[in-house]
C-alpha cells in the first residue's frame, strides 16, 4: 500500500519538492469526492499513526480565489490530521481548475491499492463519463453495446481500450463480463463487500441465488467461513437438495428463462439459437447419461 502517514509530531515537512505546510483550517474538502466510502477501522489506524508520527506525503490542493485550498488528493490523509488534532499539514499546490481536479480524482482512485470492486467500478464509470461526454446514467449501457460490437464502433471502441490501458487494471472485456456486474448487487452485499468482511467472489456467488436466499447464504458465508465451492453447495441445496449438480446449468436456465429473444439484435439472437441448438442436440444424443451420473 502506497505511504499515506509518517513524518513528525511537530508536523515537518520531509517529503517532495514542492510541498509547503498549510493550516487545516484554510483547507476544504472536495465538495464531489470520487471516494464515497472509508473504512473507520482503516481511519481510525491512520489517525493513532499522524497523532504519534505526523503526516509525512503531503496531499495535493488546489487555490481558491478568497485565498483559501480546496482538496484534490488525500482526504483520507485530511480527515486524519485532522482527528489527530494537527493544525498544519504539508500540500502540494497545483493551480488547476475543478474539472481538472475532479479528473486527477477520479484517476487516482482507481489507482489505490485497497481499492474494492465497487469503487473501481463506480470511479471507471465516472472516468469514462467525462471522457467520452456520455450522461453517467449511459454508460454502462453504453460500454456494453460497444464491447459487444467493437467492429461498428471502432473509434468509441479505441477511445475505450485507451482509458483502460491508461488506468492499467485490466481490459474493456473484463469490465464488462465482471466489473459490472457489481452494480447489480443488494445493499446489504454491497455492504459487507465495502467493509471487506466478504471477497468479490463470494459475494458474487451469493448474487446468483434467488434474492429471497441472499440473507442465508451471507450469513453462511461469513458466519461459517464457507469457500466459494460451499456457497454453490448451499445454495444448491436451497434450491432443491441439486448438491451434486453444477451451479452453471441452473444459472444458465435461469438466464434464457428470463431473456426475451425477440429483443435482441438479429446477430446476437442468430448465435444465441446456434449454441442452443448445439446444447439440445448434445443432450438428446445420450439423455440418460446425466440421470445415471446422479443416482
Amino acid at each position: 500500500m502506497r505511504a499515506a502517514f509518517l513524518g513528525t509530531p511537530a508536523e515537518q515537512q520531509r517529503d517532495g519538492p514542492g510541498a509547503r505546510m498549510l493550516p487545516l483550517g484554510k483547507i476544504s474538502a472536495m465538495p464531489n469526492q470520487p471516494r464515497r466510502y472509508f473504512s473507520p477501522e482503516s481511519l481510525t489506524e491512520l489517525t493513532r499513526s499522524v497523532r504519534e508520527r505526523g503526516v509525512l506525503q503531503p496531499i495535493t490542493v488546489r487555490p481558491l480565489p478568497d485565498g483559501t485550498f480546496a482538496l484534490v488528493l488525500g482526504e483520507r490523509r485530511l480527515r486524519a490530521a485532522r482527528e489527530a488534532g494537527l493544525t498544519q499539514i504539508p500540500a502540494i499546490v497545483r493551480d488547476i481548475g475543478e474539472s481538472e481536479a475532479l479528473d486527477l480524482a477520479l484517476f487516482e482512485n482507481t489507482q489505490r491499492e485497497d481499492l474494492n470492486p465497487y469503487e473501481y467500478a463506480q470511479a471507471t464509470l465516472e472516468l469514462i463519463s467525462r471522457r467520452m461526454g456520455w450522461p453517467l446514467e449511459d454508460v454502462p449501457a453504453r460500454v456494453r453495446l460497444i464491447e459487444r460490437q467493437q467492429e461498428e464502433h471502432p473509434e468509441e471502441a479505441a477511445q475505450l481500450r485507451a482509458l483502460f490501458a491508461e488506468i492499467g487494471r485490466g481490459t474493456l472485456t473484463n469490465f464488462v463480463k465482471q466489473g459490472l456486474r457489481v452494480l447489480k448487487l443488494s445493499a446489504y452485499l454491497l455492504d459487507e463487500l465495502q467493509r471487506g468482511a466478504l471477497e468479490y467472489t463470494k459475494v458474487l456467488a451469493i448474487s446468483g441465488a434467488p434474492a429471497e436466499h441472499h440473507r442465508e447464504l451471507l450469513r453462511a458465508a461469513l458466519e461459517e467461513g464457507l469457500s466459494v465451492s460451499g456457497i454453490h453447495a448451499r445454495r444448491a441445496k436451497l434450491l432443491g437438495g441439486q448438491g451434486a449438480m453444477s451451479p452453471t446449468p441452473q444459472r444458465v436456465a435461469r438466464l434464457i428463462q428470463k431473456t426475451s429473444f425477440d429483443k435482441l439484435e438479429a446477430p446476437r439472437r442468430e448465435r444465441l439459437e446456434r449454441l442452443l441448438l448445439q446444447v439440445e442436440q448434445l443432450l438428446q444424443d445420450n439423455p440418460g447419461k446425466g440421470k445415471r451420473g446422479r443416482s
